[in-house]
């Protein structure tokens, strides 16, 4: 199925939000609304709730169960690692973790913090960081920032510093 051609701007008819609405409410996907009238998901999204109607979680369910989730946290696994295992984006794994009050894995005390800490300040790059000590990234970023360290966001070394 094809999207009708909509005109940028063009308003809702009152059938059309009449549609969106009946059809939301009678368990209609936002995707296929989407595609039978050919407004953009924000605006079906709108019309539903100014209508007063609530958005509910079409998403596709989570491909591991939540004793799944505590499993690999008290293994210790990362959020990242979880994301990756799973295919689910590492965003939806925190948000997980919180819906089932988790808090983040440690930092693996193997990781010498200090040496970590003075390599990132003299410029190494935490993908660097990362894969000269066997760990992920997000938990060379975590590490630096529970550190006091600051995340340089063009990745440039501080003036002076070699890399």
């Amino acid at each position: 199925m094809t999207k009708p051609a909509r005109p940028k701007g063009k308003p809702l008819t009152p059938e059309e939000r009449r549609g969106i609405i009946d059809g939301y409410a009678a368990g209609v996907s936002i995707r296929t609304i989407n595609l039978a009238y050919g407004y953009a998901k924000p605006t079906i999204h709108r019309t539903i709730k100014a209508a007063g109607g609530e958005l509910r979680n079409d998403a596709t369910p989570a491909k591991f169960s939540d004793a799944q989730l505590r499993a690999w946290h008290r293994w210790g696994r990362t959020v990242q690692e979880i994301a990756d295992k799973t295919g689910a984006n590492s965003r939806t794994i925190y948000k997980r973790m919180a819906k089932a009050g988790l808090r983040l894995p440690e930092i693996p005390e193997r990781l010498p913090s200090a040496e970590i800490m003075a390599a990132y300040a003299g410029g190494s790059s935490m993908r660097a960081l990362a894969k000269q000590h066997d760990a992920h990234i997000s938990t060379i970023r975590r590490l630096i920032v529970n550190n006091g360290g600051t995340i340089r966001t063009n990745n440039v070394p501080p003036s002076g510093a070699a890399g």
